[in-house]
């Protein structure tokens, strides 16, 4: 924020990143960010902050954009590094805000910042198309951000918040 004063809470920051490449949370002249009881990976400093998977019941492992489309069947990314041979791809359809195609794609080569995948894309891919990033062994690609049982966000939140969960207990992050 610029010249402003952020507070973050019981929230999670967690596989985000800026184009520039810049840390998940980032203020700039003159603003401020209080974060607490949060899970931020990388860590962010604060009380009750922890970095710590989410473990969400099924999510996606990264995101990125096609920064340049070299054929149907190979990009330029923004972030080859989050990339491996194997990895399912979805492109992101441009009808909705977070509309993905169901198809999945499978990276089948990694030259520089130049990704290839087969099926081959539909030629209305353009740049900047989200692209989400999933492990080579998923088999469903519909998200649930919903914490697996086993999470260690479950009452992990702030002690002190004026609501409670559902089921009484402290608040998850």
């Amino acid at each position: 924020y610029y010249n402003g004063v952020t507070t973050i809470t019981n929230s999670i920051i967690y596989n985000n990143r800026a184009l520039d490449g810049s840390e998940q949370i980032h203020s700039v002249e003159g603003g401020g960010v209080t974060v607490t009881y949060s899970s931020v990976s990388g860590g962010y400093e604060g009380e009750g902050n922890i970095d710590l998977d989410p473990e969400f019941v099924n999510s996606p492992i990264a995101w990125d954009y096609v920064a340049n489309r070299r054929s149907d069947s190979s990009f330029q990314v923004v972030d080859r590094s989050i990339y491996e041979v194997g990895d399912i791809i979805q492109l992101e359809t441009g009808a909705k805000f977070w509309d993905y195609e169901p198809i999945a794609r499978t990276v089948t080569d990694i030259s520089g910042d130049i990704i290839s995948f087969t099926p081959p894309a539909a030629a209305s891919v353009k740049v900047m198309t989200i692209i989400r990033i999933w492990d080579a062994n998923s088999t469903d690609l519909n998200p649930d951000y919903h914490l697996s049982q086993n999470s260690p966000l479950i009452d992990s939140g702030s002690p002190d918040f004026i609501y409670t969960d559902l089921d009484g207990t402290r608040n998850d992050i």
